[in-house]
């Protein structure tokens, strides 16, 4: 899979995939792009502390709140194992 998404087939199913999700959840667009252009800076995990730390939106509809959570623990939220 990862060799398939390196060829220009690969990165173009991807660009469309991307461009449906986006059309299909403009919330979640408009969070993300919130989040990059403010630019926090990045803290520790709220859960176990450590660095580096991905962003997470508890509420899209709530652009500006931001969370920030670890590589790990950004994967348990969004597979239901913890809740933040």
């Amino acid at each position: 899979m990862k060799k398939y998404r390196h060829t220009k087939k690969g990165k173009e199913a991807v660009l469309r995939a991307v461009k449906k999700y986006e059309a299909k959840h403009p919330r979640r667009k408009r969070a993300w792009g919130r989040a990059q252009w403010k630019k926090p800076v990045l803290r520790p995990c709220i859960v176990c502390g450590k660095l580096p730390t991905h962003r997470h939106h508890p509420n899209v509809n709530l652009p500006d709140e931001v969370i920030f959570l670890c590589p790990q623990h950004h994967k348990d939220v969004h597979n239901g194992k913890i809740y933040v």
